[in-house]
């Protein structure tokens, strides 16, 4: 009986054979897609783990241009151009290259912003730059565009390279950012100020994936206080009847320094009461275009300061007659340099008997 066994040339049956490649083929699928979740695991690591770095790299490269920021000088005395959520405009000193007649601080300008969309997904963060070595150039006219690709015409302020040449092409700092910035702002600051700005925040929130999948969004923050930051005066200044007629005494003691630094007073008056204020002063500062007061000529259109009171934090000022005349008074911070500081103004309807 057994010999027959050993002799029997018979094989599978067929279902035997179909039933053991469906076993084999299931074992095989499970391992396939065990072996494929793996790798799509690993390559989303590797991907988060490449953007987390990005990341990591362009908030330490803005620190570090923060650091260098290019304020107080003669030529620069206000740093930051721009600041929203979304985009960073600021000066800095061009640690290469030359420094020029007209550019002796050798200062450029630097761009951070976060090209968003509506979906908030894979959102790349860029770095642009403006090099000169004459004038300091206006922010070119469509940078609020992230980037700004515009082809400007020769003579318009525009992105450069490194060299100081026309580029359109930017730098691509960061991606797979996700930050929604009504919510997760990239830039945050301390004042809504320019000239007040003393602390500026970075947070870039990375995710290569779907917020509801892993891996898990990724948040990188950073801060620097800006010690070279020169911060703006405030005017102020009240008004009471003195000696003498049409007499009144401009006292402007109230003017401040946020540094502690000396101030530099200008008054300007109208020639007759009812007349428009020589300098308008809306919510605090000077018109743009304003030139400083010390410095000939003048801007096309501006008035002139009270010469004979200027520089005079209180004055007794003899009116032409009686009414309400409109009075300006603009402070500068920098302390009797007349080519350069950060400027303030206040506007008050000055009632003389």
């Amino acid at each position: 009986m057994l010999r027959a066994r050993l002799s029997d040339e018979r094989g599978f049956t067929l279902i035997e054979l179909l039933a053991a490649m469906a076993i084999f083929m299931f074992v095989l699928g499970a391992a396939l897609f065990g072996l494929q979740t793996m790798q799509a695991a690993g390559s989303r690591n590797t991907k988060l783990n490449e953007s987390q770095q990005a990341a990591r790299l362009a908030s330490d490269t803005i620190t570090s241009d923060l650091r260098n920021l290019a304020s107080p000088t003669a030529s620069q005395p206000q740093a930051i151009d721009r600041a929203t959520p979304t985009d960073l405009i600021f000066k800095v000193v061009n640690k290469n290259g030359s420094t020029q007649p007209n550019n002796p601080a050798n200062v450029m300008r630097v761009r951070y912003c976060l090209e968003t969309n509506g979906a908030h997904a894979n959102q790349i963060l860029w770095r642009q730059i403006q090099v000169w070595g004459d004038a300091t150039p206006a922010v070119p006219a469509n940078a609020t565009a992230c980037p700004d690709t515009t082809n400007y015409t020769s003579g318009a302020a525009q992105w450069t390279d490194t060299a100081g040449n026309p580029s359109t092409a930017g730098y691509r700092m960061a991606s797979n950012l996700v930050n929604d910035p009504s919510t997760d702002a990239p830039f945050s600051y301390n004042s809504a100020t320019l000239t007040q700005i003393t602390r500026i925040s970075t947070s870039f929130i990375v995710d290569v994936n779907s917020s509801t999948q892993p891996p898990a969004q990724v948040g990188i923050s950073s801060g620097i206080f800006l010690r070279n930051q020169n911060l703006g005066p405030t005017a102020s200044f009240t008004t009471d009847p003195a000696t003498g007629a049409h007499k009144m005494r401009l006292n402007a003691t109230a003017s401040s320094d946020p540094e502690g630094g000396v101030l530099d007073y200008y008054w300007y008056i109208p020639a007759a009461a009812g007349d428009p204020a020589p300098v308008l002063c809306p919510s605090g500062t000077v018109p743009s275009g304003f030139g400083y007061p010390e410095v000939t000529p003048l801007p096309a259109g501006q008035a002139s300061d009270k010469t004979q009171i200027r520089g005079v934090a209180v004055a007794d000022y003899q009116f032409p007659t009686a009414g309400t005349f409109n009075v300006t008074l603009v402070v500068k911070d920098t302390g009797g340099d007349p080519s350069h500081g950060l400027l303030a103004c206040k506007q008050l309807p000055v009632g003389v008997p």
